[in-house]
């Protein structure tokens, strides 16, 4: 097995690479090699664990970038934030939230769904190193835990695809109107598309405004986590004319019960980079 921080092998453990990418402030990709196979490091709280990822599966196929700590599971690709300076004041911060997760989502099979297990869990390595929260508990504080890959896409891979979308890796603190109400049409949506069209891509994260969080989280004993002013979602599908792709800005104030109800939060991919600092669509065209 080889141990990679962006592509070059490293010798050590994968907490050790970890470690180093964090003392080093660098922007890096934690992955794990066996033959031709590609693993994914998943050291849950219970343990370390490596879960293969979903075969015929490209969850960032278009290329978002920049990428922090990116981990590749079997339902999603993330980058999660590192020990960066977000904001700019020379400082190394910490939101404990990733930047952005992808995920490529199928027409649903012949298999049996698994029921949604609530198992949430953190990444012990990130968190013995203070950069992910361990348990979430924000609702005290007025906040859901927020799937950024919801737990009903990730389902479609099973058992290990949901246990995935439990790790803290995968959750931003959302307002309970917005996460129950207005994300989860959209999430609907990216199923039902999925489901007639074959396959759609997603890719959907945080958004902080002048790169200050709205509010930290601070749980007693627990690595406080920051609060987004707003989430954005990409959603893109393939068709004969090339690529569709219906981006979304909302902040976290918005109520919507009804899909329609998004039009007003349609943008353009252009204002989300603005608005992030991200690049998506690094390996494909698309309209203007």
């Amino acid at each position: 097995m080889v141990v990679e921080i962006n592509g070059e092998p490293v010798r050590g453990t994968s907490e050790t690479v970890i470690v180093a990418s964090k003392l080093r402030a660098v922007q890096c990709a934690v992955r794990l090699k066996d033959q031709d196979e590609t693993l994914i490091l998943a050291s849950t709280s219970s343990g370390l664990g490596a879960f293969t990822r979903a075969p015929g599966y490209d969850h960032d196929r278009f290329g978002t970038v920049p990428s922090d700590i990116r981990l590749e599971l079997r339902a999603y690709t993330c980058s999660f934030d590192g020990p960066d300076d977000d904001n700019g004041d020379g400082v190394a911060d910490i939101w404990a939230i990733p930047h952005w997760v992808s995920f490529q989502i199928k027409a649903q099979g012949k298999e049996p769904i698994p029921e949604r297990r609530n198992s949430f869990a953190t990444d012990s390595v990130l968190n013995r190193l203070g950069l992910v929260s361990s348990s979430g508990r924000w609702a005290r504080f007025g906040y859901d835990r927020g799937h950024m890959c919801p737990s009903a896409t990730a389902r479609r891979l099973g058992v290990t695809g949901d246990t995935g979308a439990f790790l803290m890796t995968n959750f931003c603190p959302q307002r309970p109107q917005f996460n129950r109400r207005t994300w989860v049409a959209l999430e609907q949506l990216e199923r039902e598309w999925a489901d007639r069209f074959g396959s759609v891509w997603v890719t959907c994260g945080p958004v902080v405004f002048g790169n200050t969080p709205e509010e930290f989280i601070e749980v007693d004993g627990d690595v406080a986590v920051a609060v987004p002013h707003a989430f954005f979602r990409i959603i893109v599908r393939e068709t004969d004319n090339g690529l569709s792709v219906l981006p979304f800005v909302a902040p976290q104030s918005a109520e919507h019960r009804q899909l329609s109800e998004w039009t007003p939060h349609l943008t353009s991919v252009d204002v989300i980079e603005a608005l992030t600092g991200l690049d998506f669509f690094t390996n494909a065209d698309i309209p203007e």
